[in-house]
């Protein structure tokens, strides 16, 4: 993991319209507004760790479709929750039946795309620039 692109500084704020790159693959952009950006330690089980910013990005539901991943951190309805399952149409790639991870059951509850508030757009995977 590279800690310069987490620690990296930023000065993105609440309702900031911004664009997301995969920093794989700058082929593709997804416009998004920023949400939430939570300060959590990068290692949660080791409280001599660092900081980082945790940064929550709104898009259309469509570009959910494209992005969300199982184990990808959400807030669904205003709360922090983790993408479980996923079923794809076969053809479309795009999502037909969401859950969330719930590590009692063997599967979580079906939430709908629509209601999906925002994503962690992970500074490792994911270059964000804002719009000026």
């Amino acid at each position: 993991m590279s800690l310069r692109l987490l620690t990296e500084p930023h000065d993105f704020s609440y309702g900031d319209t911004v664009a997301v790159y995969e920093r794989t693959n700058r082929t593709f952009s997804y416009t998004g507004t920023i949400s939430h950006i939570v300060k959590k330690l990068i290692n949660e089980g080791d409280p001599a760790s660092c900081y980082i910013d945790n940064i929550y990005v709104k898009f259309s539901t469509n570009v959910y479709n494209h992005l969300l991943k199982r184990g990808s951190k959400i807030y669904y309805n205003g709360n922090p929750q983790i993408i479980g399952d996923m079923i794809r149409d076969d053809k479309t790639n795009e999502i037909e039946h969401i859950f969330l991870q719930n590590f009692t059951e063997y599967k979580g509850q079906e939430i709908k795309l629509e209601n999906i508030n925002s994503m962690l757009i992970w500074r490792i995977a994911y270059e964000i620039v804002k719009y000026v």
